[in-house]
């Protein structure tokens, strides 16, 4: 996550953008940015911790890890934005 503070990017002009401040924004900005990451990333087994009984915490915890798929939408809008560049050129 935090590498993606510093990725640069291509502007409507088609210019490289790589100033921090504006990388940070448009990262923070994103529907698919900084917010659907941090909730990804987030060690969500720490709730089940305290649940007593094994069986429980092991089906809280499947439901907890489906939020990791979060990031499946992060790598499919990646792909589709660079397949549409690909073409364009």
């Amino acid at each position: 996550m935090l590498l993606k503070f510093h990725v640069t990017y291509e502007d409507q002009q088609g210019r490289t953008v790589s100033d921090f401040k504006l990388t940070a924004l448009r990262y923070l900005k994103q529907p698919t940015g900084f917010l659907v990451d941090a909730i990804a990333s987030f060690p969500f087994e720490i709730i089940a911790l305290p649940i007593p009984q094994p069986r429980i915490r092991i089906g809280v915890l499947l439901y907890l890890r489906l939020i990791h798929i979060l990031r499946l939408d992060r790598v499919y809008h990646f792909i589709s934005t660079e397949g549409k560049k690909l073409n364009q050129k």
